[in-house]
């Protein structure tokens, strides 16, 4: 908020909305809780617990220590629980529900419990050798790593933003969803065309890349069909290989991964434009297509 010159003083709080994605919750506070439960009994738990570890806690917290009142959502869908969120953080803007969104997600999954469950999930990468990171689109290894931390953007509209004199660092274009492992390369198509682009005016191409085999291949394949179908390769990149996943908190640091990107891309070619894709296992969809502002 304070690098986007958001001032809640001179703002009107009920038009700001707060959309967050959290897929762990507070795994830790849960796990002390049944600890306590177990050893001592009931009422030595401690009474947060339950809010605690709720998905909307880092929500709530936000909005309680800012003292924010717009409509605002959390969001729990797998690998694309970010991709979610800012999805429907934009429309709420569209809608006409928020004047300003602040969009993002949080994770901390590095506890005992939680990385029991996510490693009997059957989707960990699975080796001793774990400083190579998640390898995307490689058949050698089959895996993701979890990765703990937070990425959080403002939206707001283009003149809103103008008006109150704040920095833009990028447009978001559109961002389109829909489901099945079918429909991912249509559902990126949609989000160029609902985004007046064509695939040749994509520079950056930032992929789930999750290092999930069966995820890969299918994402690899429609990375494939588009190159041919439109005779252009937009450069890969993959950020999420030297910090894990980070789920809720993905589709936001792609965003902020992407810009940076664009903003040191060789000066020699001018770079503006990138799409990027966040999905979950059961096969939601998210593309996001976004434009660098100088």
């Amino acid at each position: 908020m304070e690098d986007s010159h958001l001032n809640l003083q001179f703002l009107e709080t009920d038009r700001i909305g707060i959309y967050f994605g959290n897929n762990s919750g507070g795994w830790n506070i849960s796990e002390r809780g049944f600890e306590e439960l177990y050893k001592f009994g009931p009422t030595f738990v401690n009474p947060w617990q339950a809010t605690a570890w709720f998905p909307a806690a880092a929500q709530g917290y936000i909005s309680i220590a800012n003292s924010i009142h717009g409509t605002s959502k959390s969001y729990v869908a797998d690998k694309a629980t970010g991709g979610v969120a800012m999805f429907s953080a934009i429309n709420s803007i569209k809608r006409g529900d928020n004047d300003i969104v602040i969009c993002g997600g949080t994770e901390a999954p590095l506890t005992l419990l939680s990385g029991i469950c996510h490693y009997e999930a059957g989707e960990l990468l699975d080796k001793n050798d774990e400083k190579e990171g998640i390898l995307p689109f490689c058949s050698k290894s089959d895996g993701t790593i979890l990765g703990e931390g937070s990425s959080v953007l403002i939206l707001e509209e283009y003149e809103h933003a103008l008006d109150r004199n704040a920095p833009i660092y990028a447009e978001i274009k559109n961002i389109s969803t829909n489901f099945g492992d079918d429909s991912l390369e249509l559902n990126m198509e949609n989000c160029l065309v609902q985004s007046k682009l064509e695939y040749k005016d994509i520079d950056l191409l930032l992929p789930e890349a999750n290092g999930i085999v069966k995820n890969d291949n299918v994402e690899n394949q429609a990375i494939s069909n588009l190159n041919l179908k439109y005779n252009h390769q937009p450069n890969l990149k993959f950020p999420k290989k030297y910090y894990g996943h980070l789920y809720g908190a993905q589709a936001s640091t792609d965003v902020i991964a992407a810009i940076l990107y664009l903003k040191n891309a060789d000066k020699n070619s001018i770079k503006t434009r990138a799409l990027i894709n966040n999905r979950s296992k059961e096969g939601i969809n998210v593309s996001i297509a976004i434009e660098k502002i100088d």
